[in-house]
């Protein structure tokens, strides 16, 4: 089960965000296209915005890299500091995708849309828990077993 302030509790949020945005579009008529061959949308961290750098698409962590100085930091500021990149990049996604939909001006196929729209939120969700079990147990690590 998810904390409900948990990343997988905020993609879960947006997803239901997007699908009542969709449902608007269909009944307006100006919903996006479900299939373009366009390059998936992307967020990340600001380049120069500090030791942790994170680059995520709608259902994974695509890049993680971290500035060898993480090293004098200790778990818990590790973590928090992990986070926020985390966030910053999944709100970068989120403005991108809205700039990206804005672009768009077809008539789509808005019932594949929301099927694939509820496939991927069911994929983001388990994937971002996955991530967030994964980052916990390398803090657990990094404290040493503690």
């Amino acid at each position: 089960m998810t904390s409900p302030n948990s990343e997988s509790a905020r993609i879960d949020q947006l997803f239901t965000t997007l699908r009542s945005t969709l449902d608007q579009a269909r009944a307006a008529g100006t919903a996006p296209p479900p299939d373009t061959d366009v390059e998936p949308v992307q967020g990340r961290t600001d380049p120069d915005g500090g030791q942790v750098q994170v680059v995520v698409s709608a259902n994974r962590l695509v890049e993680l890299t971290l500035d060898p100085r993480v090293k004098r930091l200790d778990a818990e500021d590790l973590a928090a500091v992990i986070l926020k990149a985390v966030n910053d990049a999944f709100t970068d996604l989120g403005e991108n995708a809205k700039a990206a939909a804005e672009e768009i001006d077809v008539d789509p196929d808005t019932e594949a849309l929301g099927a694939k729209l509820d496939r991927l939120q069911d994929a983001s969700v388990r994937q971002m828990a996955m991530f967030e079990q994964s980052m916990a147990e390398v803090v657990a690590k990094l404290m040493g077993g503690r």
